[in-house]
């Protein structure tokens, strides 16, 4: 999982205004996809796979390679809707963090690991 560091009260580059406004209101009618469509999130998602080289960085991370094909938020942009076109993010700690990630498929879906949980319980060596 991709480390999460809880972002301090203002971001350089956070969105404000009526473009805040507009995230906010597709979060909440579960309308994110309109985001993902936009011409600013189409921009900045080529301008993060070209800042990664196309490579997921948890596979690099592990010492593997494999091209990215999605760019993730770290914060969802139901938790933190003014990230959601911010490369970086400060921590309360003055740190700054990566808020969009380059990964490949598999890495996104690991993130991503709740969306696809089951209720069936994995038997362990105890249960046979």
């Amino acid at each position: 999982m991709i480390a999460l560091h809880t972002p301090a009260q203002t971001q350089p580059d956070a969105l404000t205004g009526a473009e805040l406004q507009r995230v906010i209101r597709q979060a909440a009618h579960k309308r994110g996809l309109d985001f993902y469509r936009s011409y600013a999130w189409a921009h900045k998602r080529a301008e993060v796979l070209a800042m990664d080289h196309n490579e997921c960085v948890m596979c690099r991370a592990h010492g593997k390679h494999s091209q990215a094909n999605t760019v993730h938020h770290v914060w969802y942009l139901s938790k933190r809707p003014e990230l959601a076109l911010s490369i970086w993010y400060i921590g309360t700690d003055g740190v700054p963090y990566r808020q969009l990630v380059s990964l490949c498929h598999d890495c996104h879906e690991e993130q991503h690991a709740h969306r696809h949980s089951t209720s069936k319980q994995t038997l362990t060596d105890e249960r046979w």
